[in-house]
């Protein structure tokens, strides 16, 4: 058995960072030994080796303080060339650690990273917390991120100092081993408007019908409306051009893939959600029709609930009320916010509280990556509170909005193509989680359908 051996201030971060490496990474058996030390001893059998410790080390009353935030410019590391396979790139950048050149002491016995203090602090998503700037929708912006910053949001950097750990300690521990992992796509839907007929509501539809009379003047486009309307009053939506659910589920099972829909129940809240029914019988018989299928359906919080308990789960609520009502067979489920309308760790809390088994928000809206250093799934952890969860985050890697749309990445499809396909090649490195989010809006448009399908080969 692995002891670690390490300070004994923030024990509670402590122990969540070595429980989430050790035993939910690699379940590899370890204790934890408390006692006055300015680094991390591991203890193995007669071997002792240490590892950096300086970000955990501050005091107690100067948590979520700015001053604790990593020094910019971060300084970097070249890795030995005989750890080079576990890095996407040997130019390494330090979150904490030592201010060595050198990654490794001359005895090898030492490591200069700070691999457990930088892995908290990139998974609890502590510097959002910490800093106040948000965008024009109240997000953290992608431009106010350390990773961002510096250069490497398209890096899962913590599973390079993972790897980095694991290779060090398997050099020094004769036969240790690391749980088995598999690489694979967790392809997600966000179903903000399932059916153009009537999500979007009469005042769009309106708008819609007079440009195609006024400003278009485009005939065709004014009956083939019409006739998505007529068609929905008659209870018909399969010409809906919305309505690709079946495609995707097609484009999913030919790749052997699950889809997971998130449904919005926030029905007339505000007017960025889908202003649609979750009871109506055309969404169950979708539900239904997913779930008979084998794909996971869960839930889709509006727009302004991401710092409201009650608004997460009342949406929450909603969608179990009638999975529950119509016998559909799902015991639990998972979430995304909409717009990714995320605060760190509030929403995680009320996620928690709602009774939602997983989150999968956490990419930027601006910019696709790694938002939290890491392509695997893993226990929360609250830094205002101090609370680790049963709640898991699934790190969404890919939103085609945040590539493709003009007001953040701005992307042209074989740029973004590119973009993605390196994602996923990393992600698959670590056997990780690739995590794409692609609405079923998506699918109307042929050049971005090809694009979808093309990320997935």
């Amino acid at each position: 058995m692995i002891v670690v051996h390490c300070n004994k201030n923030l024990c509670r971060e402590r122990e969540y960072i070595f429980d989430c490496i050790f035993h939910d990474f690699w379940q590899v058996d370890y204790e934890i030994k408390y006692e006055k030390r300015t680094d991390i001893e591991i203890e193995f059998a007669d071997k002792r080796l240490y590892v950096a410790d300086t970000f955990l080390q501050m005091r107690e009353d100067a948590w979520l303080t700015f001053a604790t935030l990593p020094q910019q410019p971060l300084t970097h590391v070249m890795v030995p060339e005989e750890y080079g396979a576990c890095v996407t790139n040997r130019d390494l950048p330090v979150i904490y650690g030592g201010s060595s050149a050198k990654l490794f002491a001359p005895d090898d016995r030492h490591c200069t990273l700070d691999i457990f203090g930088s892995a908290l602090f990139m998974l609890t998503r502590y510097e959002e917390v910490v800093k106040k700037e948000r965008d024009a929708l109240d997000r953290f912006s992608a431009m106010d991120s350390l990773a961002y910053q510096e250069g490497f949001l398209e890096r899962p950097i913590i599973n390079e100092y993972l790897e980095i750990l694991w290779h060090w300690l398997s050099r020094h521990i004769q036969g240790l081993k690391r749980k088995d992992r598999q690489f694979y796509i967790m392809p997600t839907h966000d179903v903000d408007n399932p059916f153009w007929s009537w999500s979007v509501g009469w005042p769009h539809r309106v708008r819609v019908l007079a440009g195609d009379i006024l400003k278009r003047r485009d005939i065709v486009s004014l009956k083939e409306h019409l006739g998505y309307i007529a068609n929905a009053v008659s209870g018909n939506f399969t010409a809906d051009p919305n309505n690709t659910f079946d495609m995707i589920m097609d484009i999913s099972e030919a790749h052997g893939l699950t889809s997971h829909f998130y449904f919005m129940t926030a029905q007339g809240r505000d007017e960025k959600d889908g202003n649609y029914d979750i009871m109506h019988p055309e969404m169950v018989k979708l539900a239904r029709r997913m779930l008979d299928r084998g794909h996971k359906i869960g839930i889709h919080p509006g727009f302004g609930s991401k710092d409201t308990a009650k608004l997460i789960k009342t949406d929450a609520d909603k969608l179990r009320q009638m999975t529950i009502a119509e016998r559909l067979p799902v015991e639990s489920f998972g979430g995304r916010q909409h717009f990714l309308h995320w605060s760190a760790p509030a929403t995680w809390q009320y996620y928690e509280e709602a009774g939602i088994t997983y989150d999968t928000t956490l990419s930027y809206a601006d910019h696709i990556g790694f938002r939290c250093g890491i392509c695997y799934d893993y226990p929360v952890y609250n830094v205002v509170t101090h609370e680790r969860y049963k709640l898991r985050e699934y790190p969404l890697e890919v939103m085609e909005c945040s590539g493709l749309e003009e007001q953040y990445m701005n992307l042209n499809h074989e740029e973004m193509l590119y973009r993605c396909r390196r994602l996923k090649e990393k992600t698959e490195k670590y056997k990780g989680t690739f995590v794409i989010l692609w609405h079923n809006t998506s699918f109307m448009n042929q050049k971005d359908m090809g694009l979808y399908k093309e990320i997935l080969k």
